[in-house]
């Protein structure tokens, strides 16, 4: 009789019968226990590589000699489980080496496991600055601005630096840049800002032009006001008997 027709574990009672040539029968009788059969692994296909957060397909084939049994298969990594079913579609948000396992179970409790060929190795995507710094600040006055980063790695840790002028700074956690230019900064400036996410870097630069300040806010920079502490005093002012240059004419003579 065919075996993969029984579910067992079971006991079935197998007969015999024995006929002679004279049609006299004999008959005898036995038990059978037919234990369970363990379903089978045929196959499993991984992924050998994948980017962070790319979504990769595991896909395991599986049999059973029980032609009556129903399977179930789960996938794990480590102590989680990822998924159940023949196919996968799975993830990661860091960068690594992953080994992936999956057991599949019949209806009546047989196992069997299997791994990946190779582990599949989770490749680093370097982050990316997102930023639109201002292009422009007067002398003397504060430079600021936060930057973004994308980075598919969740779990990375970003660190930040930046070359520029000497009193640039940038928060190491937060990328912040702060600067407040001198006098001798007035011109452009080349900006330089590096996150790093502990395996790659992405570089951001742009220029900022430092213009001469207007501290006295009379429309007039300090190149071009005879007193730029005297919002009084600017070119083309009326010019007051006073003792002050108000015009800024090189004379105080009205």
């Amino acid at each position: 009789f065919d075996s993969s027709l029984l579910d067992g574990p079971v006991t079935v009672t197998v007969n015999l019968q024995v006929e002679d040539s004279d049609g006299r029968t004999a008959n005898a009788s036995t038990t059978l226990f037919a234990a369970n059969a363990a379903p089978v692994v045929d196959s499993i296909d991984c992924p050998e590589t994948l980017d962070e957060a790319e979504v990769g397909t595991f896909t395991a084939v599986v049999s059973d000699p029980e032609v009556a049994d129903t399977l179930s298969v789960q996938w794990a990594y480590g102590d989680g489980v990822l998924g159940d079913g023949e196919t996968i579609a799975v993830a990661f948000a860091d960068n690594g080496t992953v080994d992936i396992r999956m057991t599949v179970q019949d209806d009546d409790g047989g196992i069997a496991e299997a791994g990946c060929p190779e582990p599949t190795a989770v490749l680093n995507v370097p982050p990316t600055i997102v930023a639109d710094p201002p292009t422009e600040v007067d002398a003397l006055s504060e430079y600021r601005f936060r930057p973004g980063v994308d980075d598919p790695g969740t779990f990375d840790v970003h660190t930040w630096s930046i070359e520029g002028p000497e009193a640039a700074t940038a928060d190491p956690a937060t990328g912040t840049v702060e600067w407040v230019p001198t006098i001798d900064d007035v011109g452009e400036n080349l900006m330089t800002l590096r996150v790093n996410d502990g395996d790659d870097n992405d570089i951001y630069e742009w220029t900022v032009n430092v213009q001469w300040p207007d501290s006295d806010g009379d429309g007039y920079r300090f190149d071009e006001d005879c007193d730029d502490a005297d919002p009084t005093a600017y070119p083309g002012a009326t010019e007051l008997c006073d003792a002050v240059d108000s015009d800024c004419d090189g004379s105080i003579a009205d």
